[in-house]
């Protein structure tokens, strides 16, 4: 009698610029993986340890030029192949990323999924920048908002319980919106793009120049 190895996907949230900052149980994964797939965005020394290591992988970019469902489409054509893969996501594969929606996509093609958390990606660039997430002088929590609705924004930040609030603004119009409104309100503001922290005089000369473009902001109120 034969059966049939079922096809899985592993999500493995990952910093970009490290490899040995991926939990044990994502190195563990990653090695069980017959291929890997990642971004062009991670930095030339975490690919040059997947070489060392004789890992193969592909990049997203080479695959689809889109992300979402295309590229998912891609991967799961890659399976006709290979039985085991792992996707690294920057940062966490559930928060500010779209690890739910692929979990879906590959569950509905009857393949088996599961992630590894990994270090949220905007807080490894605030750590950076000696930037805490928490103050007991001032907040002793944080909201993280993905998708941008001014009327959600607005009513978030008026509600007690947010003392500071982190989003991830992936459109120019979402932008100028929450800078025009936190401008007039006097909200202070921290603006991170490609990990670097901007100086407040060039807030209006910001710009999200593609899809695959995003500004990380800290308010706190």
């Amino acid at each position: 009698m034969f059966t049939q190895t079922k096809k899985k996907i592993h999500l493995i949230g990952c910093n970009y610029s490290d490899f040995f900052e991926l939990t044990i149980e994502g190195v563990e994964l990653i090695s069980k993986s017959e291929i890997v797939i990642l971004s062009k965005k991670f930095e030339e020394t975490f690919t040059k340890t997947l070489l060392e290591n004789s890992i193969e992988f592909f990049f997203e970019e080479d695959l689809s030029q889109i992300k979402g469902e295309p590229l998912w489409t891609k991967i799961k054509d890659l399976l006709k192949k290979y039985h085991t893969i792992s996707h690294l996501y920057c940062g966490d594969p559930l928060l500010f990323n779209n690890g739910i929606k692929e979990i879906e996509f590959f569950k509905k093609n009857d393949i088996t999924v599961d992630y590894s958390v990994g270090i949220i990606e905007s807080m490894g660039i605030f750590n950076d920048h000696n930037d805490l997430l928490t103050n007991r002088e001032k907040n002793s929590s944080v909201t993280f908002m993905k998708d941008f609705e001014f009327n959600k924004f607005t009513e978030l930040i008026q509600s007690p319980g947010c003392q500071k609030l982190v989003l991830r603004i992936e459109d120019q119009a979402c932008l100028e919106q929450l800078l025009k409104f936190t401008k007039s309100n006097s909200i202070k503001v921290k603006i991170y793009k490609n990990k670097k922290k901007k100086n407040e005089e060039n807030y209006k000369n910001l710009r999200i120049s593609s899809t695959d473009d995003y500004i990380f902001i800290i308010i706190e109120l």
